[in-house]
């Protein structure tokens, strides 16, 4: 009987793993997509970036950067180092996310209106 139930218990485990494993990270979710944003303290601002399968970022506001992703995190440097915080990896409209900058003491929130897909760059 217990040797029948460690072999039940050892199937179930990896059943419930699966799907882990065939989760989308935030950087599939992103990479070739240009990002339309508006800052929640003032609507009146809205931006977009664009960020492409080297990692380059083109911000509609800031100079073109270098970006790249780790877990929901990304990170930006475009004369200056800013921190981008999602709280799940696959993005859509409507979602919120965070910026912590180096030159800002508050941090600064955005919500998500639109998510266009770019063409990769052909080598």
């Amino acid at each position: 009987m217990t040797i029948l139930s460690i072999v039940f218990f050892g199937c179930a485990e990896s059943q419930r793993l699966e799907p882990f494993k065939d989760k989308i990270q935030l950087r599939e979710s992103i990479v070739n997509k240009k990002i339309h944003f508006t800052l929640n303290s003032n609507l009146n601002a809205k931006f977009s970036a664009a960020f492409d399968g080297e990692g380059i970022v083109k911000h509609s506001a800031r100079p073109d950067g270098e970006y790249y992703v780790e877990g929901l995190e990304i990170m930006v440097k475009d004369g200056e180092n800013v921190r981008l915080v999602f709280d799940k990896h696959t993005i859509s409209e409507g979602d919120f996310f965070k910026a912590y900058n180096e030159s800002e003491p508050s941090v600064l929130e955005f919500t998500i209106n639109k998510i266009e897909v770019i063409e990769a760059k052909q080598n």
